[in-house]
């Protein structure tokens, strides 16, 4: 992979610049449709290449012109631009500098010139360098670079050009507060920093029949009777899937019901099947690696964890919200935005194995009051991260910075 109002701390996206929705009729009353270039990395199954490939598919249908400049044109999402009939111009790199790199970044700014997009919006690091810079050498486009991730950043040699990408940008979009907090922390005024939430889509909140839960269990090996906790996150070093599984550990022999499902997959998978052995319990974690991202998967689970040492906005606990889940995460980045501590979930100290161990007994020993959780958890997802509300707030964005 190419690789500001006061408000309480439970209060999602607080502290946060947040555009004015636009009602329907203000955003077809246009004399001509918007038209927005997408830029991004690749096409990927990931957070920010699935709330991309979301909100343009839901932009399409309120009628804006969408094309999409790929650094990385091929990959399991293309299908779904495809699909929505978005035109796809793929830009290759091997890397952001040297003759390749210039002669893509003219390609770009004569699509930008050529296109006459309202806003050119980048979505990840390597598109807020490359089409950030191009682009505005291609016309007089508004430019949106992208921050998604927290403090975690695995490309510090780019931050730098990251930073000044960002203060050149007509504006800086953060899908949390905190993470909003390290964009103005970058030198970005705070006037120029806007935070929209990624969202849901209408079907993560779609309940699955009994049948299919109990088939889904079955064929990968969980039994009949399991309380099934669940973790969806990439296996990575930044998840710290190491602290979930030692607190399992630690409750197991208190609820011998208990298993975990894990789903993701990525660098860490040995080291942590290894553990798993070496804690015993390689019975009681099944390793399912990726699934499809629809239907929302948290809907198999009968309580989702995160144990995270960094996020910008988790969509992984978003989607167990919808899905109806309690949760028991980590408090960090966006997480804190997410999930209200004691409400629709438990928030807990990072790298701290007791305290998640605590935290998931407690919401094990009161399956009432984790129930109560959980239906507290869908209406607060459908208030906050549904589609509509969302998008109407980008929209609004779109149209303020129209030039």
């Amino acid at each position: 992979m190419l690789a500001p109002t006061a408000c309480r701390r439970n209060d999602p996206l607080h502290s946060a610049v947040l555009p004015q929705p636009v009602s329907a009729t203000e955003t077809t009353a246009v004399t001509r449709p918007l038209r927005v270039l997408f830029c991004t990395d690749n096409f990927g199954i990931g957070g920010t290449e699935l709330n991309a490939v979301r909100t343009a598919e839901a932009l399409v249908r309120q009628g804006v012109e969408v094309e999409v400049a790929a650094l990385q044109p091929d990959g399991p999402l293309r299908t779904r631009y495809d699909a929505a009939g978005i035109p796809v111009h793929s830009f290759p790199l091997d890397n952001l500098y040297g003759p390749g790199a210039l002669r893509q970044g003219i390609r770009l700014a004569a699509l930008v010139r050529r296109g006459r997009f309202d806003v050119v919006h980048c979505h990840d690091i390597y598109s807020n360098i490359f089409a950030g810079f191009w682009a505005r050498r291609g016309g007089d486009s508004a430019i949106i670079a992208s921050r998604r991730w927290g403090r975690d950043s695995t490309q510090r040699r780019l931050d730098r050009l990251n930073r000044m990408a960002q203060r050149r940008s007509s504006r800086v979009l953060a899908n949390s507060s905190e993470v909003a907090q390290l964009v103005r922390g970058d030198g970005v005024r705070a006037q120029r920093v806007t935070v929209i939430p990624n969202f849901l889509e209408p079907e993560a909140f779609d309940p699955l029949p009994e049948s299919d839960k109990a088939a889904w269990r079955s064929a990968r090996g969980i039994p009949d009777g399991a309380v099934l906790l669940g973790i969806v996150a990439r296996l990575a070093p930044v998840k710290n899937h190491e602290s979930l599984f030692r607190a399992v550990a630690k409750i197991g022999a208190r609820f011998p019901a208990l298993h975990l499902a894990v789903i993701g997959d990525g660098a860490s998978r040995g080291g942590l099947e290894a553990l798993a052995r070496e804690l015993e319990l390689d019975d009681r974690i099944h390793f399912v690696g990726m699934v499809p991202h629809r239907p929302n998967v948290n809907h198999h689970f009968d309580l989702v964890a995160l144990s995270s040492l960094s996020e910008g906005f988790p969509n992984s606990i978003a989607e167990a919200m919808a899905a109806g889940r309690a949760v028991v995460a980590t408090a960090v980045g966006g997480v804190t935005d997410v999930v209200l501590d004691g409400v629709t979930g438990v928030l807990v100290p990072p790298a701290d194995d007791q305290a998640l161990a605590d935290g998931l007994a407690g919401r094990l020993d009161d399956s009432a009051g984790t129930a109560r959780m959980g239906m507290r958890a869908r209406e607060v997802a459908s208030e906050r991260f549904a589609e509509d509300g969302v998008l109407s707030m980008l929209l609004a964005l779109y149209q303020e910075l129209k030039r």
